[in-house]
């Protein structure tokens, strides 16, 4: 859960970014500790109303107001600063389901629940699928002789989603024959399949930031942050990391007979 929420923020913030949006934390954690001080005064004062007479009771009355008035200023202010955030709310969640509280109730959720059901991840595949819908959509936006001049970047997505998608099916097999092997597969010789499971899942994560650098950089042209040329930089290095996807995947060829023997 950690990891998704982790993705989650990271990408609203690149996006956030990238459109030309400023984070003013300093000014945003100055309204929380008003908005605080604000309410905790404001309780202080309707308390002492109701403990004190004659002159002392005249001026909490005065200044309780005063105190509501810049405990709902403070509040506006810091909301409209969270808002202007849009990995304010990822953050927040993040904060409840990964703290004390979001423990306790996956653990109570645990005792009174029935057994989990086991199933296929998918989060890998809905990871490519998404990012790569997200960048053709992009690309689609773009003006078009933006288009003509970046006609390649379709056909890379597409490719790269592919890999993704073979890569993650390979590491899963491989994956799959390892436990089959039990305490074998600890041996020397399962060892290279180890290795190659290993390095799968690192090109897996590599394809699957390089669609992500893709999009983000669509983005920046979107914003005018970027320019055409820093894109089709990108797209150089994209095809890089395709053809050493597919000297991997060739390589595994030999591993497979071993497997089956």
């Amino acid at each position: 859960m950690r990891l998704a929420f982790d993705h989650e923020i990271a990408q609203l913030r690149e996006e956030f970014i990238a459109g030309g949006g400023v984070e003013r934390l300093a000014l945003e954690r100055a309204a929380t500790v008003a908005t605080v001080t604000f309410g905790v005064a404001e309780v202080l004062a309707i308390t002492a109303q109701t403990a004190v007479f004659g002159d002392e009771a005249r001026a909490v009355m005065v200044v309780a107001p005063v105190l509501g008035f810049g405990f709902i200023l403070s509040l506006l202010v810091r909301e409209v600063l969270r808002n202007r955030r849009p990995h304010a709310a990822p953050e927040g969640w993040a904060k409840l389901w990964l703290g004390r509280v979001g423990r306790a109730a996956f653990a109570l959720a645990r005792r009174i629940g029935g057994r989990p059901v086991e199933g296929a991840a998918t989060t890998h595949r809905a990871t490519e699928l998404a990012i790569s819908m997200a960048a053709g959509e992009l690309f689609a936006s773009l003006p078009k002789a933006t288009r003509r001049t970046l006609g390649d970047v379709p056909k890379i997505i597409e490719s790269l989603q592919r890999d993704a998608e073979a890569l993650r099916a390979h590491r899963d097999t491989l994956q799959e024959s390892l436990a089959e092997a039990g305490d074998a597969a600890e041996g020397e010789q399962y060892a290279e399949v180890r290795e190659l499971r290993d390095q799968l899942g690192d090109r897996h994560r590599e394809v699957v930031s390089t669609l992500e650098r893709m999009r983000l950089d669509l983005l920046r042209l979107h914003a005018g942050a970027m320019s055409v040329e820093g894109v089709t930089t990108q797209l150089g290095m994209a095809r890089d990391v395709a053809q050493e996807v597919r000297r991997l995947l060739e390589a595994r060829g030999e591993l497979e007979r071993f497997l089956k023997r």
